[in-house]
């Protein structure tokens, strides 16, 4: 306990730092570590991030970037399903994709990608893309919700077109977490 809440707290003052010199590098490094810190489960650190940031200025840009590793999960196992030979690892794949778009990555993380490990870097290269696009475009997020395609509304607010924006990104995360992982492929059951 101790030693992964000292972890989240350093982790959430690189991110400050990050966010404050701006760029791609604050979407890119949260977009392509996102699911590691769930993996690990210390991204329960940023909620102070997102929560801050919503009442001080009325949006948050983390939340769209850990939106874009959601993404990426959902289409790394997408790879995995498509590819696998095995009847119960497209099954687990398929219904991991479901549940990654909607939010819940972790039957994506651990069930699918985690397992293969290929298909977990290419998340996170997925992510990564997605993350810097959201940080680029400045996706903001107005409420605090899991960002996915279920949390769409999340993303409509006083800026014109974010939501639209939060959807590209989406994709962008979501396809080139497909291809990577479909081209650095696994090794199946």
């Amino acid at each position: 306990g101790p030693i992964t809440q000292g972890l989240s707290n350093i982790i959430a003052k690189f991110i400050t730092l990050l966010f404050d010199k701006g760029g791609i590098w604050p979407g890119l490094v949260i977009g392509g570590t996102y699911s590691f810190m769930v993996f690990l489960g210390i991204h329960h650190g940023l909620i102070p991030l997102f929560v801050t940031a919503i009442a001080t200025t009325g949006y948050d840009l983390i939340l769209p970037a850990i939106g874009m590793a959601n993404m990426g999960q959902a289409g790394a196992a997408l790879s995995v399903g498509i590819k696998s030979k095995n009847k119960e690892t497209k099954s687990v794949a398929v219904s991991a994709v479901t549940s990654a778009l909607l939010g819940i990555t972790e039957p994506a993380i651990y069930g699918i990608n985690i397992r293969f490990k290929r298909p977990f870097i290419a998340a996170a290269i997925g992510g990564a893309i997605g993350g810097a696009f959201s940080t680029f475009a400045k996706i903001e997020a107005y409420v605090i919700a899991g960002p996915s395609l279920a949390t769409i509304p999340m993303f409509v607010g006083k800026k014109a077109n974010n939501w639209l924006l939060a959807l590209i990104g989406f994709a962008i995360s979501f396809v080139i977490a497909f291809i990577v992982g479909y081209f650095l492929g696994f090794e199946d059951d």
